[in-house]
């Protein structure tokens, strides 16, 4: 465990379980509210697409529902140590976090465009949550 830098822990959010903000899930340091980060993390989506009514086919817009599930844990000796306030205390190492949602996707011209909106079922009140979330991705 001593030779995991600090930069090679995992921080990890809306990237992993929609709802939750960039290093808004895992360990954190009670006093300051900074994320920790983790050595290991895993995660899990369930995702149903359907077309949109009302809308032409040919427009690219499509609706989703889905359900993520995922959790960060594994605090380092090192970020324990590097706790920033003199007692730290080290919230949330192994809980798992859920969210449910709906998205817009588009294929558009410019490539694949989603707008999500998730909302955590299961998290800590010191999670750092982010309920909207807009992506882009390019197309090969």
């Amino acid at each position: 465990d001593s030779g995991v830098r600090l930069l090679d822990l995992f921080y990890k959010g809306g990237e992993l379980v929609r709802g939750f903000d960039k290093a808004g899930l895992g360990p954190r340091d009670a006093n300051s509210g900074d994320a920790l980060g983790g050595k290991t993390f895993w995660g899990a989506t369930a995702e149903v697409r359907f077309p949109l009514p009302y809308v032409y086919e040919a427009v690219g817009m499509s609706g989703a529902v889905f359900a993520d599930a995922g959790s960060l844990f594994g605090v380092s000796d090192r970020a324990e140590n590097s706790c920033l306030s003199a007692n730290c205390t080290i919230l949330g190492d192994d809980g798992i976090r859920v969210s449910i949602g709906a998205s817009v996707l588009w294929n558009s011209p410019l490539g694949p465009l989603r707008f999500d909106y998730a909302v955590p079922i299961s998290s800590e009140k010191y999670d750092d949550k982010q309920e909207f979330r807009f992506g882009a991705a390019t197309k090969f």
